[in-house]
């Protein structure tokens, strides 16, 4: 008989640890470049691995590389390995306008806080941004419109609270009829078109954007990276992580009160044979 085990949140980072593994040896075997972005890079500079509260993984590839990435991924089955797949970030299938790499292995039930089925990580495209601030705020509040929009495509009613249950049926219904494949295509269009990367003097994970004009960086972040501690592993970052991290946390390296630690607060099972071993 089938059994599961909940994982604790130490073991859902170490199995996000693993997948990260798989995914450095992938871009290092083709030639592909990467970082560490987000509060991934942010706990390699400042805990050495995992933010002690944080339950997930964000890279980020600059967008030829990340193109390529998923073309490497389509001609093997959106599968990086037997155990590892690729969500897609365009077409049919697609949820959200970048990748995720997900272990089959272990389940995630689906709630507001996961829209994936299995536990993942982010790989995210930067795109070329504006130097000019009030443009590329601009860009970031048409990028945001569609983000609202694709995520009322997967939220339920359910995930609100207080006030956000009164708001929810307006929003949806408009999200839906906008059409989540819709606002897809014009977030990649926006963010590939206008400011192509390589022609841009700035670059910033764009296609998400939730941290708007803080995480813009200069367009020459990826030309060069340098190898970070993380969990005992090293991986890739771009060179000059301090000036991203603090544009993203101004004054990084003291960790936040308690009341302002986030996470996805994961819920994460793993099959267990009969003998209770992990399969």
């Amino acid at each position: 008989m089938e059994k599961t085990k909940e994982l604790s949140l130490r073991e859902i980072q170490l199995a996000a640890l693993k997948i990260m593994e798989a995914f450095d040896e992938f871009c290092k075997a083709n030639g592909l470049t990467y970082s560490l972005v987000g509060g991934t890079l942010l706990g390699a500079v400042r805990h050495k691995g995992f933010i002690p509260w944080d339950d997930d993984v964000d890279v980020g590839m600059p967008r030829p590389d990340y193109e390529r990435f998923v073309e490497l991924m389509r001609q093997r089955g959106n599968k990086l390995t037997d155990d590892l797949i690729i969500s897609p970030d365009r077409g049919n299938g697609a949820v959200r306008p970048f990748v995720k790499i997900m272990d089959k292995n272990i389940s995630i039930p689906k709630g507001h806080r996961s829209i994936s089925e299995y536990l993942w990580i982010d790989v995210f495209p930067f795109d070329g941004c504006p130097a000019d601030k009030k443009k590329a705020n601009k860009l970031f509040r048409k990028v945001k419109r569609y983000r609202h929009i694709i995520i009322y495509n997967s939220f339920k009613m359910a995930h609100c609270k207080g006030i956000w249950k009164l708001v929810y049926i307006p929003y949806s219904t408009y999200a839906k009829i906008y059409g989540l494949q819709r606002a897809l295509k014009k977030v990649h269009r926006l963010v590939t078109e206008k400011y192509p990367y390589g022609q841009a003097e700035r670059v910033a994970g764009v296609v998400w954007g939730i941290y708007g004009l803080g995480e813009i960086i200069s367009g020459d972040s990826f030309e060069k990276t340098v190898e970070l501690e993380f969990e005992g592993k090293r991986f890739s970052a771009i060179h000059n992580w301090d000036e991203y991290l603090t544009g993203l946390y101004g004054d990084y390296m003291t960790p936040p009160p308690e009341d302002k630690r986030k996470s996805h607060k994961l819920v994460a099972y793993v099959k267990e044979n009969d003998e209770g071993d992990n399969q």
